[in-house]
């Protein structure tokens, strides 16, 4: 009997009932890979030019296929870059059990890199023709 340290899906068996299996040293090999529906995160690489404005805003939002965006609940920007792409890889924490998510989907990622000001006009300074 096997015991999964977290509730989750099925998402590959790497053993056939019946087949013989060896635990311990040197490597354990696996069984069954398990996808959890909990806590879901999104990891994305982007370009070293924008590391800069995601570390300093720590802000980020997850824009799914029907359009609605969620507020990452966490930013984690990798301490490192690829040596090949120059890219580095972050990954955002989504809400708990949001609906219509699943492992594999894939997502739209928009981060802020600053604020932009919007200008005031005073109501009394429009002018309406027409």
């Amino acid at each position: 009997m096997l015991r999964a340290p977290y509730d989750g899906i099925v998402t590959r068996r790497y053993v056939q009932v019946g087949e013989a299996v060896q635990a311990g040293p040197p490597a354990p090999q696996p069984l069954i890979a398990l996808a959890s529906l909990q806590d879901l995160r999104v990891a994305v690489q982007v370009p070293q030019s924008a590391i800069a404005a995601i570390r300093r805003y720590h802000a980020a939002s997850v824009v799914l296929d029907n359009g609605m965006a969620l507020a990452a609940t966490r930013v984690t920007v990798f301490p490192y870059a690829d040596a090949q792409t120059h890219s580095f890889t972050v990954r955002l924490g989504l809400p708990a059990a949001t609906p219509g998510l699943y492992p594999g989907m894939t997502v739209k990622v928009a981060f802020a890199s600053g604020k932009t000001k919007t200008p005031a006009v005073a109501l009394v300074a429009l002018v309406q023709r027409g």
